[in-house]
């Protein structure tokens, strides 16, 4: 049986870190908005099949808006890097910082990695790269049809 994965299933994780002698709201905290993140990264059609895993930089003021976003290492695939800072925007706002969290330790740095779940054969994982590729290849040429002509 074939599933059908969308994008958002390829994202596989966020790795940062480890919070060694934070307190538990500061490491809370930090879960939560790496989850955030998680949940508003998009694997880009465009690089379906490959992977990467891009290193992004990001400072919050503390109410959890972004002040600031950058790519600290890329993945080598242009689509997966701009996916990931893309990823930070739509996630924003993010939770406020708790109070006992200094204004240094609002900026992150945080690694996504965009690749194929390991529980999903090579061979599902292509064909559902197919059918996301069939799927934007028709919604563009359904943008071109003329509607009440």
């Amino acid at each position: 049986m074939t599933k059908k994965l969308g994008p958002w299933l390829l994202l596989l994780a966020i790795v940062s870190p480890p919070c060694w002698g934070q307190s538990d709201a500061i490491s809370a905290w930090k879960q939560k908005v790496h989850l955030q993140l998680k949940s508003h990264a998009r694997f880009p059609a465009e690089a379906c099949g490959r992977s990467g895993e891009p290193k992004l930089g990001f400072a919050l003021d503390r109410s959890g808006k972004v002040i600031s976003s950058r790519l600290l290492s890329g993945s080598g695939v242009a689509s997966i890097d701009a996916a990931a800072l893309a990823a930070v925007i739509s996630a924003q706002p993010f939770p406020p910082a708790p109070p006992e969290l200094p204004d240094s330790d609002l900026s992150l740095a945080v690694v996504l990695v965009f690749a194929r779940p390991p529980d999903v054969t090579e061979q599902d994982f292509k064909r559902s790269c197919d059918l996301l590729r069939d799927e934007i290849s028709l919604r563009n040429r359904l943008k071109g049809v003329c509607r009440g002509c």
